[in-house]
């Protein structure tokens, strides 16, 4: 789970890094963000699936979680 606004630098550098590296590329992730037409033009360019806008409730952020994240085998 990401914000675009982290100290340093931003959610979208840091999901490009992640993106980048072959053995990381496959884990999921939720950004949660006070979205703008900017931040979600970068979503779209970066094909990010899931964002939940600032302030979410718990059970979507919830929701959000058991769609993105792979079935646990029992």
């Amino acid at each position: 789970m990401l914000d675009v606004g982290l100290p340093g630098m931003s959610g979208l550098e840091l999901y490009d890094r992640v993106h980048a590296d072959a053995r990381l590329r496959s884990v999921p992730v939720l950004f949660e963000t006070a979205v703008s037409r900017e931040n979600a033009t970068e979503f779209r360019k970066r094909g990010i699936r899931k964002v939940l806008q600032k302030p979410f409730d718990l059970n979507d952020l919830i929701a959000s979680v058991k769609e993105l994240a792979p079935p646990i085998a029992a």
